[in-house]
């Protein structure tokens, strides 16, 4: 698991960029590698949740316990290691307080995030974008076979544009024979949102 900066972005200004029709080429590579590293990221959260109950002896029936009543915390169900400072300067309640308050963040997580859902998200999205395409031309390339109506347009864009352009420009002509010279027919793709 690589956890750097690269490899995980700001997946809400990411969607919101989509909605918006701005999004860049980048954004859907970075999207898809967030959601990847999602999976991975509570994978450790499970683990920490683990290893804070197993470290300090909590169950989860304390856990949610203390969750519908804060003061119900009592003072010896949790041992407090010399390497926790923050913690040792506290009473034994403040301490307990504390790492429930931990383990009740990270369970809410857990608890409200659906991890099966991201994986799906990142499936759909590598299914319908060429990851690797998009990242080499610097453009969303989706990918063959994924659209059938999609792929039909790519053919007709690359077998009959040139041939529409060339009867495009004659029609312009023979409309406007004094123009004949100075013009030209070019295609320019765009892909805009429709309301």
């Amino acid at each position: 698991f690589d956890w750097s900066a690269s490899n995980v972005a700001s997946v809400d200004k990411i969607i919101l960029r989509i909605v918006k029709c701005c999004a860049k080429p980048q954004d859907f590579i970075s999207l898809y590698r967030s959601l990847e590293n999602a999976k991975n990221i509570f994978i450790i959260l499970q683990q920490v949740l683990w290893t804070l109950q197993q470290h300090h002896a909590v169950t989860t029936e304390e856990v949610v316990a203390s969750d519908r009543n804060p003061s119900s915390v009592s003072s010896p169900a949790t041992q407090v290691n010399e390497d926790e400072t923050s913690i040792n300067e506290q009473s034994p309640t403040e301490a307990n307080k504390k790492i429930f308050s931990y383990i009740l963040s990270v369970r809410k997580l857990l608890e409200n995030s659906s991890i099966e859902m991201l994986g799906e998200v990142a499936e759909r999205l590598q299914a319908a974008v060429d990851m690797e395409a998009t990242a080499n031309w610097h453009s969303v390339l989706i990918r063959v076979g994924y659209d059938a109506e999609l792929d039909l347009l790519k053919e007709k864009y690359s077998t009959h544009l040139p041939q529409l352009l060339v009867e495009a420009k004659a029609q312009h002509d023979h409309l406007f024979p004094r123009l004949a010279e100075f013009m030209e027919a070019i295609f320019l793709p765009q892909v805009s949102r429709q309301n």
